[in-house]
């Protein structure tokens, strides 16, 4: 089973974005890093889901700041 498989299970709709990673935190949660492919109109195209929730930001690096900050482990 491929990590896909295993950690997304809501619907993405890819026409509007372009899954970028997956960390799996445990056996059964994963951070999920989405990214809007409408970059030029979209003021927050970064998006972090984690158990359903999902927080979205301006730049990568304020993604990646929010990630540290809950203590995720961003690494395969």
């Amino acid at each position: 089973m491929d990590l896909k498989e295993k950690y997304v299970w809501f619907d993405i709709d890819y026409k509007k974005f372009a899954l970028i990673a997956i960390y799996p935190q445990d056996k059964q949660n994963a951070v999920i890093i989405l990214r809007n492919r409408d970059k030029e109109n979209e003021p927050y195209p970064w998006c972090v889901e984690y158990k359903g929730g999902g927080r979205y930001f301006k730049t990568a690096d304020e993604m990646f700041a929010y990630c540290d900050y809950r203590g995720w482990k961003l690494e395969l």
